[in-house]
């Protein structure tokens, strides 16, 4: 990844790494092969250098900055690049099934094996626009908080509400504001007639009866 000879043919894409740093030039390189924006920019040369060289150093900037973008919200280049998918993938999904069609009746297993791939990339077409769905439209997030032990909760409609708790009426007795003397005797009425001590018993002698 160091910047080397203009003459050296096998030695691959480079990126210019010119500008002054405090580290040593081997840190630098290593820091820089850790970059996830060069690694991409590699990716996208070998599967684009058919079509001409491109400038590899401009490459990473302009990754760079499309990562820059996101960090700060501006997802427009990824609903972009999803939809581009989408219609690509479609397209192979149509290619792969014409192909499927066209081996049904003379080589079954050429054409299942078509049809095969043709669905995959269906699949992944709908996946992709189902990713593209959630970032125009994210689902909300449900936070429950913590319950605390002993206190009975209710959740409702995804908020959670403490239900206030009435002590038992058969333990308490109240009247108005006032609270019953448990200590107060009632009145006696004439159908209760006073209850007098039992007498003695006489009992006998004889134990062994």
């Amino acid at each position: 990844m160091s910047k080397g000879s203009s003459n050296d043919k096998t030695a691959g894409p480079k990126i210019d790494l010119s500008k002054p740093d405090t580290d040593s030039p081997e840190r630098r390189i290593a820091r820089e092969m850790l970059r996830p924006t060069i690694n991409a920019a590699f990716t996208v040369y070998r599967f684009n250098k058919d079509s001409g060289e491109p400038p590899l150093t401009e490459l990473v900037q302009e990754l760079t900055h499309q990562v820059r973008a996101c960090a700060n919200g501006d997802l427009s280049r990824g609903e972009e690049m999803l939809i581009a998918q989408a219609h690509t993938l479609d397209s192979i999904f149509n290619e792969l099934a014409r192909r499927a069609q066209a081996n049904i009746g003379h080589n079954p297993e050429t054409a299942e094996r078509y049809m095969r791939l043709a669905l995959k990339a269906q699949a992944q077409g709908r996946a992709t626009i189902e990713g593209l769905a959630n970032i125009k439209n994210p689902r909300p997030v449900a936070y429950v908080q913590q319950a605390n032990i002993g206190q009975a909760v209710q959740v409702n409609n995804g908020t959670a509400e403490r239900i206030r708790t009435e002590p038992n009426e058969l333990l308490e007795a109240k009247r108005g504001n006032e609270w019953l003397d448990p200590g107060k005797a009632s009145a006696t009425s004439p159908g209760d007639p006073q209850l007098e001590a039992v007498g003695a018993v006489n009992r006998t002698t004889d134990s062994e009866r």
